[in-house]
């Protein structure tokens, strides 16, 4: 996985004049293709390339996404979600260091994404086991726009290894979590288990406790 998946301009505009307005009427983004809602502010760059004006709007969720995963180098618009198709989402792995100072909003738009590429394309569904008491759940959760991470506890089967902003959760363990990347098993509470229930990872019903579902 390349946590610098965008590819790098070869060539660069002769003019480029970018601003931040706040939308009058509703604009389409470069990226995503969604609406840019009245009200919101977006960028907005005024280029010239080769002889041709050109002026692009860009959502800021876009904007964030595609500077923090170019890593400072320039890059090319309109590639963002075309990139991280190809180069990134087929080994993403939730809470990784890939996307840490994302923010919140950020992170979210990114596991959504995500999630409409898996489901498209069916991509990486077979390397998940999925138990049948989990594929109820959404992915669309709340917990999903917070910082969250899954912690290594091998040693630790009766707490919780999911730690949200930091702070790890002491609901008590429903699930073991392991996968091909991760050396240590990790466990979670029957809340948790939704944030990695669809990161490539295996769930396995923790036989000392109760059924959640």
């Amino acid at each position: 996985m390349q946590c610098c998946p965008l590819p790098e301009a070869d060539e660069f505009c002769d003019v480029w004049n970018e601003t931040r307005p706040t939308a009058k009427k509703a604009h389409r983004c470069e990226e995503c293709r969604e609406n840019i809602e009245v009200g919101s502010k977006y960028q907005r760059v005024e280029s010239l390339f080769d002889g041709h004006w050109e002026t692009t709007k860009t959502c800021l969720l876009c904007v964030e996404l595609r500077e923090h995963f170019s890593c400072g180098r320039s890059t090319i618009m309109g590639e963002l979600w075309a990139s991280l198709e190809e180069s990134f989402f087929p080994d993403m792995k939730a809470g990784g260091p890939c996307i840490a100072g994302l923010s919140p909003e950020a992170k979210n738009k990114l596991f959504t994404k995500r999630m409409e590429w898996i489901h498209s394309h069916g991509a990486g569904l077979g390397r998940v086991a999925l138990p049948p008491q989990l594929q109820h759940l959404s992915p669309r959760k709340p917990e999903l726009t917070q910082d969250w991470q899954l912690l290594s506890c091998a040693d630790e089967l009766d707490q919780c290894c999911v730690a949200i902003s930091g702070v790890r959760c002491t609901k008590p363990t429903l699930w073991k979590i392991t996968g091909e990347t991760r050396e240590d098993p990790a466990y979670t509470c029957s809340e948790h288990v939704r944030l990695v229930r669809d990161f490539d990872e295996v769930i396995e019903e923790v036989n000392f406790r109760s059924k959640p579902f």
